[in-house]
């Protein structure tokens, strides 16, 4: 089993650089237009940048070579999307990443899945995250303490960026064991279903989860009455 898990993740912080992570192993509106706007090499470069620092059109237009009108049309994409915004200072007007945010996309054997998120945590699932990863806590108390030592701040960065990895690890095989469980589902199917209409509705309760009936109708083209007749019969031979 071969599985495709690509994360970007995009910083609004200005001393944090875009990272671009591939390894091998899977709100903002519109998920599609959102990967047709980051598949453009220029537009990511902006990102980057505007990491860095909030920046006016010519300086990114210098750093980039790329001509203004470009630039501005670049800018505007990625604005009326959400992914950064504009303030005036002066006479200028400069832009900069509006949210933080994670792309991930997921594509193995059995499952897919694209998922942008804001990185933005309210205090409850922080609370959720800090149970479940004690070491995170850690970093939090220890962020406070370094204060204006730039070595320990080094050494604090590096530490996190382990526990990233070992997160991602875990993330991964996570991933992998959900595609090795669909496809045991897929051939208890097989096996024990032959009706098309019953495999239709078995496989895709195992990819959605719970569906309402006329979602799987519209989907399928298979009348709502039909959906609830099949589910009848497959409750009656113990499948579901």
């Amino acid at each position: 089993m071969v599985t495709f898990f690509v994360s970007f993740l995009y910083t609004k912080n200005n001393n944090s650089n875009v990272r671009l992570l591939w390894v091998w192993g899977f709100k903002l509106k519109k998920t599609e237009n959102t990967l047709d706007i980051l598949g453009n090499k220029n537009r990511r470069k902006i990102l980057q940048l505007l990491s860095e620092k909030p920046m006016y059109v010519t300086e990114i237009s210098q750093k980039l070579q790329t001509g203004r009108k470009a630039i501005i049309d670049h800018l505007k994409i990625l604005e009326n999307h959400g992914l950064i915004k504009s303030y005036r200072q002066g006479n200028k007007k400069y832009y900069k990443i509006k949210n933080s945010l994670i792309l991930q996309i997921i594509i193995n054997k059995n499952t897919n899945q694209i998922q942008i998120e804001n990185l933005e945590l309210n205090e409850n699932d922080k609370k959720q995250v800090r149970t479940t990863y004690p070491e995170i806590e850690r970093v939090e108390r220890k962020k406070h303490e370094v204060n204006q030592d730039f070595r320990q701040l080094l050494t604090l960065i590096r530490e996190t960026e382990e526990q990233c990895k070992k997160i991602h690890k875990t993330e991964k095989r996570l991933y992998q064991l959900i595609d090795e469980l669909m496809q045991t589902g897929r051939e208890i199917v097989d096996k024990k279903v032959t009706n098309q209409k019953e495999k239709t509705l078995l496989l895709e309760m195992m990819k959605e989860g719970q569906v309402r009936p006329e979602e799987l109708s519209k989907k399928h083209d298979i009348q709502i009455d039909e959906i609830y007749e099949t589910v009848k019969k497959l409750r009656q031979k113990d499948i579901l």
